[in-house]
């Protein structure tokens, strides 16, 4: 009788779970209403970015339906970026195993999630093909193959995808937030603004909008704009920690440290979990490296990186490559080889347990990185240059580029070439003509090259960037001694202004 009770039980929650996967609007097979009520709004809190309101919605449809793949899937996502890795691998590997229970499509789906898990980007990009044949008209399998698209830096392609879909679901807000990173990357600029306006528009309850546009106009160098919008996602969710984390950077651009120590403040008071703490951690040792407190940096990311060697922590990739930086900005050749040893046995570790990961982009630049810094202490300028000029051409974004043309221009200027150097830079101020890194950086080549007229209006541009800097910052204290030194009879031209 029991039995027979249980295989009765099982056919109706198997009639439910097939009622629920084709009923209209309802594109998951899971055996509760409820629960679906619960997946449908942690997918909207996941793409607002509001991965705890995310985790709970989802966490209570798993609940009521303990085999619910779709809503595992996204879960795992939402626990890997909280930090919570064990808990991502078990739920990643729970949606493998239901997937058997659910439509082809949502298969097709979990099966290129997997590979995406798996860093197998190659094959995540056949899987949302294949979907995106079989199912052209539908929302999740365009978004999934322009994600894909966007991940392999095809710029084009995904932005064609993303304006597919504002034209078959107009008010679909993420797409609109992707093509505002798109036309940016493509050097869009206004069109990137006018596409975050309409996602503001369509969402002006969620922060993420405001903090996607702040990050546009940081980078373009607008960034008393760029704080104004990172507080507004600020003001609409205080939990939101990108809108945190960017305005600590813009802050830190600005030389206003104590502003950036409130935001790091508010970051460590609402850090879910010591993983989380840490990568709060690794951001902050970045910004004392920017303001030039070296040793500081130095010593707390070299605990950082103790840290997540012995916990077998991913970010330690991240921790590892910053205090290497830091080597490399003090010239000290012994310390670099030994954290970039240690990289390379991580990351060797690493590809034996996802060997697809040695062909994404991101592991080409750490790789090249180690390379190019290591040439250059060597000595080797030619090879460090050459390097060089091959991560600037790997990096995805505007931004990425300009952070190693920095690097890129000392080289070349060790090697003699003080105008290939300049142009590199006046590369950077095509897109951000505020940028202090890079306009002290071209003060410093003519300074080099006996044109103080020039040096001084570079210098001159990034005070004015800096003028509402904290007293104690040591990038304008030095800023400072250079301009009071008088400026000696030169013909040059002035600095141009791009």
């Amino acid at each position: 009788m029991l039995r027979r009770i249980s295989l009765i039980v099982f056919l109706l929650f198997l009639v439910m779970a097939i009622y629920v996967a084709v009923k209209p609007n309802r594109t998951v097979t899971t055996s509760s209403s409820e629960a679906y009520r619960h997946y449908q709004a942690g997918v909207g809190a996941h793409e607002e970015l509001y991965l705890r309101q995310a985790m709970e919605e989802f966490e209570k449809a798993i609940q009521l339906d303990s085999q619910f793949a779709m809503a595992e899937a996204h879960l795992a996502d939402v626990y890997s970026g909280m930090g919570f890795a064990k808990k991502a691998e078990e739920m990643r590997a729970r949606a493998i195993a239901h997937k058997s229970h659910t439509s082809p499509r949502e298969q097709l789906l979990i099966d290129c999630y997997q590979a995406g898990w798996e860093r197998n980007n190659e094959k995540s990009y056949q899987i949302a093909q294949e979907l995106y044949r079989q199912y052209p008209e539908d929302l999740d399998a365009i978004s999934t193959l322009a994600y894909r698209e966007w991940g392999l830096s095809h710029w084009d392609r995904a932005l064609e995808l993303f304006q597919q879909i504002t034209k078959r679901f107009p008010d679909h807000a993420p797409a609109y937030n992707m093509l505002g990173y798109l036309n940016y990357y493509l050097g869009r600029y206004d069109d990137a603004l006018a596409m975050l306006d309409r996602y503001i528009e369509l969402s002006r309850d969620q922060a993420n909008p405001h903090d996607s546009r702040g990050e546009i106009l940081h980078a373009l160098g607008r960034y008393d704009e760029a704080i104004n919008e990172f507080r507004q996602a600020f003001n609409i969710n205080p939990d939101f920690d990108f809108a945190v984390l960017h305005l600590a950077q813009t802050y830190q651009t600005l030389g206003q440290n104590r502003q950036v120590e409130y935001c790091f403040n508010i970051l460590r008071g609402q850090a879910p979990n010591e993983a989380k703490a840490r990568q709060y951690a690794i951001h902050y040792a970045r910004q004392l490296a920017y303001r030039d407190e070296l040793d500081s940096a130095r010593r707390m990311m070299s605990s950082l990186v103790d840290k997540l060697a012995a916990t077998k922590d991913d970010a330690i990739g991240d921790a590892a490559f910053s205090l290497g930086a830091l080597y490399y900005r003090q010239r000290n050749l012994d310390s670099l080889r030994q954290v970039w040893d240690g990289s390379r046995a991580w990351m060797a570790e690493r590809a034996k347990q996802v060997p697809a990961i040695v062909e994404t982009p991101g592991w080409k630049i750490y790789d090249s990185f180690m390379r190019a810094t290591e040439a250059d202490l060597r000595g080797n300028f030619e090879e460090a240059a050459r390097v060089f000029a091959e991560i600037i051409a790997l990096a995805a974004t505007p931004d990425e580029k300009m952070s190693y043309r920095v690097y890129y221009s000392d080289v070349l200027l060790r090697r003699g070439e003080a105008a290939q150097a300049i142009s590199e830079l006046q590369k950077n101020l095509s897109i951000n003509p505020n940028s202090p890194k890079t306009l002290i950086k071209l003060a410093d080549i003519y300074e080099a090259g006996n044109d103080r007229a020039s040096a001084q209006a570079y210098r001159e541009r990034a005070a004015e960037v800096w003028k509402n800097a904290d007293p104690d910052f040591r990038p304008l204290l030095e800023l400072k001694k250079k301009l009071q030194v008088p400026l000696a009879a030169s013909t040059a031209a002035p600095a141009p202004r791009n």
